[in-house]
């Protein structure tokens, strides 16, 4: 977390840049993919617009938003500081998206920001642009770190937060009033990201019985653990859609899905032991 991340009087700019933009209606609906049946669903999520600066007709209208588009600096600086990293510099290896949460309890769900193959992020960069926040606003932004106890951050001004795409379980909790920010995802090298083992659970019965200790830090520093975060978390995942689809009927379908997804797991009955060994070791129950 850093604050102060860009210059209070740039940063400026930037939350009066997305809010000319959505009152010019250029800023569409926030979509979530879920897979259902074997087909990838799109759901609206209330109260959230977005935009894509990969969108020329976006960028035309944005100077210092576009000026940080095109820039590499701060990609260059996080590839010196983490070189295991092995971030791509341009264009095509980021996206930078700008957002405007309308409050009325819009939030996220739990998710993880690189969820699997073909993704290639990385790094995740949130930039909050929210002058005057105060507690009771909401909109804090919820790192779940696998087992851990959960940290919630405020969504201040110039307060800009960074962590692995493909390793941290987070949400957004309930917006009561507007919010801004931009998000910058960060692609990794081909080979540096959503690698075999990365994608594939490799833990024997052995390794669970000798020391349980090893198994849980070995699945805190790998993104395998994105395939048993939904049973672990089961309970949490359902409310947290819940909170952010609201009234509307396309929740349902996408509570199905979360549990089509929980039982294909509970289904492996190894699989369904460890889940239930490592939920019973959560620090925040």
């Amino acid at each position: 977390v850093i604050d102060e991340f860009m210059g209070r009087e740039r940063a400026r700019r930037m939350r009066d840049e997305i809010s000319m933009l959505k009152e010019m209606g250029k800023l569409t609906p926030n979509k979530v993919q879920f897979s259902l049946n074997g087909r990838i669903e799109h759901f609206t999520k209330p109260n959230i617009y977005e935009a894509d600066m990969h969108d020329p007709s976006i960028r035309e209208h944005v100077t210092e938003l576009t000026e940080l588009f095109f820039s590499d600096e701060m990609v260059q600086l996080l590839q010196e500081t983490f070189p295991e990293l092995h971030l791509k510099l341009g264009t095509r290896a980021r996206t930078l998206k700008l957002q405007m949460n309308a409050g009325q309890g819009g939030c996220f769900p739990l998710h993880y920001d690189n969820p699997g193959r073909p993704n290639m992020r990385k790094v995740t960069c949130l930039l909050y642009l929210n002058e005057g926040w105060k507690e009771g606003d909401g909109g804090e932004l919820e790192l779940v770190p696998f087992l851990g106890k959960p940290v919630v951050i405020e969504p201040i001004m110039d307060r800009m937060v960074l962590f692995r795409s493909d390793l941290l379980l987070h949400r957004v909790l309930p917006n009561k009033e507007a919010r801004y920010c931009l998000t910058i995802w960060i692609d990794a090298e081909e080979g540096h990201v959503n690698r075999d083992e990365d994608v594939m659970l490799k833990i024997s019965r052995k390794e669970v019985e000798e020391s349980i200790e090893s198994v849980v830090e070995q699945l805190r520093r790998s993104p395998s653990q994105r395939a048993l975060s939904r049973a672990i978390y089961d309970q949490e995942y359902k409310q947290s859609i819940l909170d952010c689809m609201q009234t509307s009927e396309e929740v349902k379908p996408m509570i199905a899905a979360h549990e089509l997804h929980v039982a294909a797991t509970h289904a492996n009955a190894t699989l369904s032991s460890l889940v239930r060994l490592l939920a019973s070791l959560r620090e925040d129950v």
